[in-house]
């Protein structure tokens, strides 16, 4: 008879979230569990967005509703708050292009008011985000049990190096003579890269000394009773409104609405473990499609993006400018009739010129 811990009134136990953090990470990849468990599965790859928050200032996040046809490579079902990202980060290219122009050409003006349009629209792709990730069961060496979420890349070289093992007869995620892996990262951004090799522990050798060893590890009992209550199910960690849902959570993301929203998927999807998780903040590695879809992009790009940031925006206008408002009257000119000498922006180099603008 298996016998468990007892939970008093609301009393639930936090769950633990891994990153891979700068420098070597190692965890031990567990077998697949829950529903996946007899399909072998052990990892899921989600879309999942960042930035909508309740009540309570809490991040909500959510699985992007979009289904695209790769055959066709058409969006059959259009994701609103990826449109949103997708038109943002594209008026934030240009932005930065049209910046350079303008302090190469020493526009004080036009630098100052590209400047502030852009550090604005950086904000809110700060907020609204799309992070896509592979999520899998892991375990740490000092055997806290979690949900490792981890970009493609290092997806990538983590299958390269089970794919050796596996050469050579080894099973590293079964439950008897598993394997620890190191994920190794340098980099920023998506320059980021990754590389996966399999845990050594150093051991002595009489006669011969210290040596390193691949640690074979299985899963004791206990572990293996622990999982029931630590590991994740891995296909119902994130809720999946419908694409409707979320389009009105950015048509009006209020905390009131989109605590509403959540709240009655929560009732239907009782098991989403995410409420516990903090957002990361780490760029995605995985190139973008082009989106083709039947849906006019400009309606729905500039009705959400002027519900969210609270700017004036009209479908007359290209998708790019209706993204951003018209950025604030300077606070700050530069007078040619000032008492002081009219600086010499020739003499100035770019960076100078950027910070002078800034005050």
């Amino acid at each position: 008879m298996q016998v468990g811990e007892p939970r008093y009134d609301n009393e639930r136990k936090s769950k633990n979230y891994f990153n891979l953090e700068k420098g070597d990470n190692v965890f031990r990849i567990l077998p697949p569990l829950g529903n996946l468990a007899q399909a072998g599965h052990w990892s899921k790859y989600w879309s999942i967005h960042w930035g909508y928050k309740d009540t309570k200032g809490k991040n909500r996040p959510f699985q992007s509703p979009e289904i695209k046809n790769h055959n066709t490579k058409m969006i059959e079902v259009v994701d609103a708050a990826k449109v949103r990202v997708d038109a943002m980060s594209a008026r934030r290219d240009q932005l930065s292009r049209e910046l350079k122009a303008a302090v190469d050409s020493r526009n004080v003006a036009e630098t100052k008011r590209l400047n502030e349009e852009l550090n604005q629209l950086k904000e809110l792709l700060k907020q609204y985000r799309l992070e896509k990730r592979y999520f899998l069961n892991a375990m740490t060496l000092d055997g806290k049990i979690g949900l490792l979420k981890i970009p493609h890349k290092a997806k990538v070289a983590l299958d390269e190096e089970i794919k050796k093992l596996r050469s050579k007869g080894v099973n590293p995620l079964g439950i008897n003579e598993g394997r620890f892996f190191v994920f190794s990262n340098v980099g920023m951004g998506t320059d980021t890269t990754y590389s996966v090799r399999v845990y050594e522990e150093t051991i002595d050798v009489a006669g011969i000394g210290q040596v390193k060893k691949e640690m074979a590890h299985s899963l004791s009992n206990d572990v293996l009773t622990r999982l029931s209550t630590e590991a994740f199910e891995l296909e119902k960690v994130y809720v999946k409104p419908s694409a409707a849902q979320v389009q009105a959570m950015v048509d009006n993301p209020s905390p009131e609405n989109i605590e509403a929203i959540m709240d009655s998927l929560r009732v239907k999807n009782t098991k989403s473990e995410s409420s516990d998780e903090e957002e990361s903040e780490v760029e995605d590695d995985v190139p973008e499609l082009t989106i083709t879809t039947a849906q006019p992009l400009a309606s729905v790009t500039a009705q959400s993006l002027g519900a969210s940031a609270n700017i004036t925006v009209t479908t007359a206008q290209p998708v790019a400018s209706a993204i951003v408002a018209q950025a604030p009257t300077p606070s700050k000119t530069v007078s040619a009739t000032s008492s002081q000498p009219a600086p010499d922006f020739g003499a100035m180099s770019n960076e100078e010129f950027l910070k002078m603008i800034n005050g």
